[in-house]
């Protein structure tokens, strides 16, 4: 199987000056690898195979394929950047009109999305899994507390066991507490990894797998790409570095905002998982560029004018898939009115990559530089690839800037603030 590709299209940058962050790049990426430096408590993700145990790993897919073979739906509770991952991941893998067997709640205070939910799973034979490691937001604490009553109320308590599953701290917080007294099935939430970089232990893997998707092959590419990553320290060749000292230069050229951009729909979730996991680690010590995506070429015809002619701060990373999982031949008609038969014989896929090229090309004649993200499919391989490589690329980021990337240290005192004022 191939690897991710990068490919750096501008004219912006000198190969001098990759050369010149030789020095910060490779200590970032030394004290990343060797968990060498400060917060280095929180890079355990960076090991794959000390993320999950195999017996976690078991009991996810016990109760994945329970869960599926027993209940119609499946709500899944959590806040909406946390469960980004596994939405992520399915809307990715599944087929653009697919009728999802999970549905992910909630994310706000509304209450009209609330009772349209009560009463849609007012027939249905569904389960809870919640996710909360502190209890400390009360978008999904609230929506628990309603739905379990609900399901007791239903099915009566001693069912609850068989019907929810909360993951959780181990240590014995609101939730884990919760659970030991009505007997639910529990799967931990890591100490030292903090919430956007535990793709791969069972707060992210339960969803998927309930999903029918294959979470072996997720954790078998991650680990691949861990390894592309950890073996190749040259700073040439490893993706990680390359993206991390490319997004380091542009900064120092006063471009801070970055568009995520894709010319696969499917991708539009996974874009905003991408966009999460920067913008959390991002804006601190007044060190950040602004992280943002768009989904082409839907967004060309309102965004391209912005792109092109305003302030020269920007700059874009296309995500890009080379094979298509389906597509289609473009009929000839004799009549032609329509006036496109010289199109005739080509394929969608082959005029949305000539779309594609063209995009690249004439934003970067407008002095917006890019870099390509190629992945050969779009399957639980590359996702997997994906997932570990923008991680990884993210904290070397952050650590050659001198921030940590695993705090968030204003959110939480919004939390405190409205939990203790209510």
């Amino acid at each position: 199987m191939q690897n991710l590709k990068l490919n750096i299209n501008n004219n912006l940058i000198e190969k001098s000056e990759f050369k010149a962050n030789n020095e910060k790049i490779k200590n970032a990426y030394k004290q990343v690898l060797e968990r060498s430096w400060l917060w280095n408590e929180f890079l355990w993700w960076t090991n794959t195979k000390e993320i999950i145990s195999e017996k976690e790993l078991e009991n996810i897919k016990r109760i994945s394929k329970t869960f599926k073979d027993d209940f119609e739906k499946i709500v899944v509770i959590w806040i909406w950047g946390s469960y980004l991952w596994s939405k992520a991941i399915i809307s990715a893998l599944s087929g653009n009109f697919s009728d999802e067997n999970i549905i992910f709640a909630w994310y706000n205070l509304d209450s009209n999305y609330l009772y349209d939910l009560r009463k849609y799973l007012e027939n249905k034979n569904y389960a809870i899994i919640v996710i909360s490691k502190s209890w400390g937001t009360l978008e999904p604490a609230l929506t628990f507390r309603i739905l379990l009553e609900d399901l007791r109320q239903k099915y009566g308590e001693n069912e609850l066991k068989n019907r929810v599953v909360a993951i959780t701290d181990e240590k014995k917080w609101i939730l884990k507490e919760l659970a030991n007294n009505l007997w639910l099935e529990t799967f931990k939430v890591p100490d030292d990894i903090w919430w956007r970089y535990s793709v791969l232990t069972a707060v992210w893997l339960l969803p998927i797998a309930i999903a029918w998707f294959d979470i072996d092959k997720l954790l078998k590419w991650a680990s691949d790409m861990e390894t592309l990553l950890k073996e190749n320290n040259d700073i040439s060749e490893n993706p990680a570095m390359i993206y991390a000292n490319f997004r380091n230069i542009l900064l120092e050229k006063w471009k801070n905002i970055e568009i995520l951009a894709s010319f696969d729909s499917r991708l539009k979730l996974f874009s905003e998982w991408w966009k999460q996991l920067f913008w959390e680690s991002d804006w601190k010590d007044k060190k950040w560029i602004f992280p943002t995506n768009l989904v082409f070429s839907t967004d060309l015809h309102s965004m391209w004018q912005y792109i092109q002619d305003w302030q020269r701060i920007l700059f874009e990373t296309f995500l890009s898939v080379e094979n298509p999982k389906n597509d289609l031949e473009i009929p000839f008609i004799e009549w032609d009115i329509d006036k496109l038969n010289y199109l005739s014989w080509k394929t969608i896929d082959f005029i949305n990559k000539w779309a594609s090229s063209w995009a690249i090309q004439a934003h970067n004649e407008w002095w917006v530089p890019t870099i390509e993200i190629i992945i050969p499919e779009l399957n639980e391989y590359y996702l997997g690839q994906l997932i570990y490589f923008f991680e990884f690329s993210c904290a070397i980021w952050w650590y050659m800037l001198w921030v940590n990337p695993f705090n968030q240290p204003w959110v939480e005192s919004y939390k405190k603030y409205m939990m203790n004022n209510i």
